[in-house]
């Protein structure tokens, strides 16, 4: 534990799904390890995935990120014949969403026609509970669900494509923020290898989408195949905030397979429905990431991170204790809750 900084509350969340681990060193023979965890609103019912997300607000945690589910992956289970911890054995909801796309209006950087887009670290409707739920029953009968999936109006595509900005819960109230786009997977792929970028992904602060024309997007593997096909499939490196993400969750310190597993899973709805929106989910075991499911399937399972476990980072790889400042600031309007250990 840090510092004594984990305080047990009545009736709050159990922090039990890794999302980073780091070293501190703290002599040439001496280091200490920490880690932080996230924990799981389990949810069901038509309305589930929004159930799911208003549980994590109404704890004042931020959503968590598919990109940083995946980073969990990179440090769990990495000594073990099987997977036998949370982040891995269980599913779970990201702070991401998969968007197919009419685009006719000439945004700047996005080309006209059916675009897929994918946005990481906020959204049009991950962190707008109340708009899934209102979807999903039907309280407006020109604002139904596009096959089971979201249905994109033309003032959500204006936010995303025209301003590019979308909408992000930032512990206590919703925000929009702006989005740092990238117009081709080309162009992510090569920024996703800076230091500056990754860094950005294990502090849980890049907010990005990437757009790709939905007929190549098409052509980019899909379901479970080989693992060396997988390594730099953009249906996996993107939702997973790159390649070298992906190498780093599904191969081992010897660059083989995790778990002896040779194929891993990537999964999407073949993009014809126009205008609509899936949730980015990363799958259990081997199954990888999912970007198909209903909207209404009877499961919400989002994760939240404590705003103040975030303080406690690396900065130029060197651990750094938070001053007692930062703690103050981080917990103010908190529950005292880490999911730091």
């Amino acid at each position: 534990m840090i510092g004594g900084f984990i305080t047990m509350v009545l009736n709050q969340p159990e922090f039990t799904v890794l999302l980073d681990q780091r070293e501190r060193i703290i002599s040439r023979s001496f280091s200490l390890t920490y880690s932080i965890r996230g924990a799981p609103f389990y949810r069901i019912g038509a309305t589930g995935v929004a159930d799911s997300i208003a549980a994590v607000q109404k704890a004042n945690l931020l959503q968590t990120p598919t990109y940083f589910l995946g980073n969990g992956r990179k440090y769990a289970d990495k000594d073990s014949e099987k997977p036998s911890t949370p982040v891995w054995v269980d599913w779970h909801d990201g702070l991401g969403e998969r968007l197919t796309l009419q685009v006719e209006k000439g945004y700047n950087g996005v080309p006209n026609g059916l675009q897929v887009v994918d946005i990481q670290g906020a959204g049009i409707f991950m962190s707008r509970p109340e708009e899934i739920r209102a979807v999903v029953e039907g309280r407006d009968p020109s604002r139904k669900l596009k096959n089971y999936g979201y249905p994109v109006s033309e003032q959500e595509k204006d936010l995303v494509l025209g301003e590019k900005q979308a909408y992000r819960w930032n512990g206590t109230q919703l925000e929009v923020v702006p989005v740092r786009f990238f117009p081709s997977y080309e162009a992510f792929a090569e920024e996703a290898k800076t230091s500056e970028f990754k860094k950005a992904l294990r502090e849980m602060t890049v907010v990005y989408a990437v757009v790709r024309p939905a007929e190549q997007a098409r052509k980019n593997p899909f379901g479970y195949q080989p693992i060396e096909v997988q390594l730099t499939n953009p249906n996996l490196a993107i939702p997973l905030g790159g390649e070298d993400q992906v190498r780093a969750i599904f191969l081992d310190n010897e660059e083989q397979p995790l778990f002896g597993w040779e194929r891993f899973g990537t999964h999407h709805d073949g993009y014809k429905t126009v205008d609509s929106g899936r949730v980015a989910s990363l799958l259990r075991l081997n199954d990888g990431v999912d970007c198909s499911s209903n909207l209404s399937s009877s499961f919400g399972r989002s994760v939240g991170v404590a705003p103040e476990a975030l303080v406690v980072r690396v900065e130029n790889g060197a651990f750094k204790n938070p001053s007692l400042d930062e703690v103050v600031e981080a917990l103010r309007g908190t529950s005292g809750r880490m999911g730091v250990q």
